[in-house]
């Protein structure tokens, strides 16, 4: 199971203290052996740990959109991943 955690500021200015995060992001260390990952910018800080189900080489998270213009984490595997894949054309 990913472990997630994060931070906001409604108001999209402030920055979170990245000690804060690092002890957050530890605490769900335990969640995910196989991948660790971070995002940061102003309003917004989000930590995964990732137990890959699949190939490691695809468990980046947070994960980000081709433009990197939409950032997620999340916990979940998909399935049918090859089959939505064809579907999205690409």
């Amino acid at each position: 199971m990913t472990g997630i955690a994060g931070a906001i500021d409604l108001r999209g200015k402030e920055l979170v203290d990245p000690t804060t995060l690092d002890r957050m992001a530890l605490a769900i260390a335990h969640r995910g052996p196989d991948y660790a990952g971070r995002h940061e910018e102003a309003g917004c800080a989000i930590a995964a740990h990732v137990r890959c189900t699949d190939d490691v080489n695809h468990c980046e998270q947070p994960a980000r959109s081709a433009d990197k213009s939409i950032i997620a984490a999340f916990d979940g595997v998909l399935y049918n991943a090859a089959e939505l894949r064809q579907d999205l054309g690409s």
